[in-house]
């Protein structure tokens, strides 16, 4: 029995010194890592967020939302753009009851002037792409409200495309076009 004895005495006394050296080692390493900041390997990010890091974070978010509201604003303002009298325009000058000398030009060259939009725009005087070519802001703003297609004109750059046009010079829709390849602009 005493053999028993010695034997549980010497395995509680091994438990203790291991508990006793665990419990030393840890807590150095513990120490240690507690006053170390560890890096991110990938970033060498020690993972401390200094207050200049929120001054910049919320910078950048408030720069973020103030364009997003711009952005919804604009949104808005040419969703309401065709019903709108703030934003009616100014038609603009030489609308022609019929076009020129008989022959209309092929509005549907235009990126974003299908078959039906031509005909919107033959409706209320435009016949030719010199005519669109020299539109103004507020000209855009009457056409917006006329076609009911509000921020259209200038989306797809209608008069940008109309002055190439009128020069006599293609673009590469107005080619597409001519070759039939655009179902939106084939005539019945």
């Amino acid at each position: 029995m005493t053999t028993l004895l010695y034997l549980l005495i010497a395995v509680l006394i091994f438990f203790v010194i291991g508990y006793l050296i665990n419990t030393i080692i840890c807590s150095s390493d513990t120490d240690r890592y507690l006053q170390e900041t560890p890096k991110d390997p990938v970033t060498e990010d020690d993972g401390s967020y200094e207050d200049k890091d929120i001054v910049r974070d919320e910078a950048e978010l408030l720069k973020n939302t103030n364009e997003d509201v711009i952005t919804i604003e604009q949104n808005t303002k040419d969703s309401t753009l065709a019903e709108d009298s703030e934003y009616s325009g100014v038609a603009p000058e030489g609308l022609l009851d019929t076009p020129r000398d008989g022959k209309k030009d092929n509005l549907t060259r235009i990126k974003g002037v299908g078959v039906k939009i031509e005909e919107a725009l033959n409706a209320i005087g435009i016949w030719h792409f010199d005519q669109i070519s020299t539109w103004t802001e507020e000209n855009i703003q009457w056409a917006d409200k006329e076609l009911a297609f509000p921020g259209r004109v200038k989306r797809d750059d209608w008069v940008g495309q109309a002055k190439l046009l009128a020069q006599g010079k293609e673009t590469e829709f107005s080619k597409r076009v001519d070759k039939g390849e655009v179902a939106s602009s084939k005539k019945d």
